[in-house]
Order: C-alpha cells, then sequence, then structure tokens
C-alpha cells in the first residue's frame, strides 16, 4: 500500500511539473503594431534636408512618442520655435505614420523610410518640397 501511494504521489508530481511546463504561444505583432514598439521614446533630429539640399543647421526637433499612442513634437524650424502635443498612429504596415496635432487639429503624414530600434528616417511633403529628416533614438 505505502508502496502505491508513493508511485501515484511521483506520478502527480511529475504530471504537475510537466503541465507547468507548458510553451507559451509567441506574441505575433502586426507590421503597425512593430512600428509602434520600436518607435516608443524620444528621437532626435541629426539631420535634414529639403529637396536634395542639407538643411540641418535651420533647426531641429525631437519626438517623444508614447506607448498610450500621445506623443509631443519640439524643437525649431527657421527661428520658429514650436513645442506640440498630439497623437501618432502607423499604418500602411508601418510604412506611413500620422500625426494628429492637438488644439489645431493639424495632421502630418510621413513616409517611413527606416524604422530600427535605434534609428528613423521620415519624409514628408511641405508646401511642394520634401523633407527627409534622420532622427536617433536617445
Amino acid at each position: 500500500m505505502k508502496i502505491q501511494f508513493k508511485i501515484v504521489a511521483f506520478l502527480l508530481l511529475v504530471g504537475l511539473f510537466f503541465a507547468s511546463c507548458t510553451k507559451e504561444e509567441p506574441v505575433v505583432l502586426t507590421p503597425n503594431e512593430e512600428a509602434k514598439e520600436k518607435a516608443v521614446g524620444t528621437w532626435v533630429s541629426v539631420y535634414l534636408e529639403e529637396d536634395g539640399v542639407d538643411i540641418t543647421s535651420r533647426g531641429m526637433a525631437t519626438f517623444i512618442f508614447r506607448e498610450d499612442d500621445t506623443m509631443n513634437t519640439n524643437g525649431n524650424d527657421s527661428g520658429f520655435t514650436f513645442n506640440i502635443d498630439g497623437t501618432y498612429l502607423f499604418e500602411n504596415d508601418g510604412k506611413n505614420l500620422s500625426l494628429t496635432y492637438s488644439g489645431s487639429g493639424g495632421l502630418a503624414n510621413y513616409d517611413v523610410l527606416e524604422l530600427t530600434d535605434d534609428k528613423m528616417r521620415l519624409q514628408i511633403d511641405v508646401f511642394g518640397m520634401t523633407r527627409i529628416s534622420d532622427f536617433e533614438k536617445r
């Protein structure tokens, strides 16, 4: 009787061990969710060009993307200082970034040319000119 009890107890322990070792399924992110995951954080511009001409000296910007889809952009452009809050959204498999600015309701749509864990390259058309900005994550 004692041997049977020990065998049953041993089998229960083995069963509990294997039951607790179930493999969790990996979380699969959509391309938009993956882009958001990479973007969350603070990004500082390191290069700015307009129609192929380096205009980095005219101004720089910082983007702060938060997990709750809110954002802030601040900096200066040709002497104009800005500090704007809003929301952001990645679309088109992470290839487009839409910013909606609070208060003014303004909208900016960027093409995402590159997005890694520490580099981001955005392109936007402004008043008929194409601007490309390179950012590094801080």
